[in-house]
C-alpha cells in the first residue's frame, strides 16, 4: 500500500491521483506529511522587514546628525556676528566640542544602522545611545536623535520576531 505525501490516505499499489485528495502519487519532491506544504516567508514582510528599517532609519539620522552637529559650529565660525553658539540650545561652551560630539555620535549611528540586519541587540543599544545623547546635545540633534531612537525602537523589535 502507498500512502499520500500531501494528505496521509493510504492509496492502493499502482494508483496514480489520491483519491483523497488528487495530488500526483508519482510527486517526489514536497515534504512529507498532512496538510499543505508550508508556504515561503515573504521577503521583506516580519523581522527583516523591521530590521531593514530600522537600518534606513538609523542611516538616515546619522547623516543628519553628521551634517548638523558640523554645521552649527562651523556657522558660528563663519558668521559670529550673526549667529552665536547659544542659539542651538547646548551649554557645552566651545563649538568645538559640539562639533566633535555630533560627528561622533552620527557616524556611531551609521554604524548601530549597518549592524542592526545582522546584531540586532547591539545595533539597538548603540541607537539608542546614540539618540539620547544626541538630545542632551541641544536642538541641532533634535530630529537626528530621534530618528536614531525610532531606529534603536525597530532594531530591538525586529529581534523579538
Amino acid at each position: 500500500m502507498a500512502i499520500c505525501r500531501v494528505c496521509g490516505v493510504q492509496m492502493s499499489d499502482g494508483t496514480r491521483f489520491c483519491p483523497n485528495c488528487g495530488a500526483d502519487a508519482a510527486m517526489t519532491t514536497g515534504p512529507m506529511g498532512y496538510g499543505p506544504p508550508p508556504q515561503p516567508r515573504m521577503a521583506g514582510r516580519g523581522a527583516d522587514g523591521m530590521a531593514r528599517a530600522a537600518q534606513g532609519v538609523g542611516v538616515g539620522g546619522g547623516i543628519l546628525g553628521v551634517i548638523w552637529g558640523g554645521l552649527a559650529p562651523y556657522l558660528t565660525f563663519r558668521f559670529p556676528n550673526d549667529i552665536s553658539w547659544s542659539m542651538y540650545g547646548t551649554n557645552l561652551g566651545k563649538p568645538e566640542v559640539g562639533l566633535i560630539i555630533g560627528v561622533v555620535l552620527g557616524v556611531l549611528g551609521i554604524i548601530g544602522a549597518v549592524l542592526a540586519v545582522r546584531s540586532r541587540g547591539t545595533a539597538g543599544f548603540l541607537l539608542f545611545f546614540c539618540g539620547i545623547v544626541g538630545f542632551v546635545l541641544g536642538q541641532t540633534w533634535l530630529i537626528p536623535g530621534a530618528m536614531l531612537l525610532a531606529a534603536g525602537g525597530l532594531a530591538f523589535g525586529s529581534g523579538r520576531s
